[in-house]
């Protein structure tokens, strides 16, 4: 293998793992709710849509996050990371509804 091939393939892995472990991490602490009352970010319009408790919802929050950084970390590297960009977009949504300036939704 050649040392470009090499720096590549190695570059990939931590990519890999720095993505799929970033979305394990904060679907825990979702799904916990140990860093912050993640209830207090969606958004009105999301919490007058669903018809369950906004603490509920976080906790399915935090266990699709949870799958997706395994999915990331997994076989399904691909799928996993084009739906955690399309979750992303959402969370971004959700930020921009609530009145966060754009600016902040997207770097959060």
């Amino acid at each position: 293998m050649s040392n470009v091939q090499h720096n590549v393939t190695t570059t990939w892995w931590m990519l890999k793992a720095t993505y799929g472990g970033l979305f394990i991490i904060a679907g825990a602490d979702k799904f916990l709710n140990l860093v912050a009352n993640w209830a207090d970010f969606i958004s009105p319009t999301v919490t007058s849509m669903v018809p369950i408790e906004p603490s509920m919802l976080i906790q399915l929050v935090g266990l699709w996050e949870i799958a997706l950084g395994i999915m990331i970390l997994t076989c399904c590297t691909k799928l996993g990371a084009h739906l955690a960009a399309l979750w992303l977009l959402v969370i971004t949504v959700n930020l921009v509804t609530m009145g966060f300036p754009f600016d902040r939704a997207v770097r959060d």
